[in-house]
């Protein structure tokens, strides 16, 4: 499977980020904040088949990919 990739800011606020690539299982999602990998359900879930919801907001200026 291609390795794509969505970027995003944290702004202190939100915690619902969509991302615009298919993916088969749950674990093909790879999420990180300012380098350091997210575990899925201790920091963020998958609110539906395209958003990744985190449990807190991400820090404002924050590098989210």
């Amino acid at each position: 499977m291609a390795t794509i990739e969505n970027l995003f800011t944290g702004n202190g606020s939100t915690v619902d980020y969509s991302f615009t690539f298919p993916y088969q299982n749950n674990t093909d999602i790879k999420v990180s904040v300012d380098e350091v990998v997210q575990s899925l359900t201790t920091h963020y879930t998958l609110h539906n088949a395209t958003t990744i919801r985190f449990g807190s907001a991400v820090g404002s200026g924050k590098k989210i990919k």
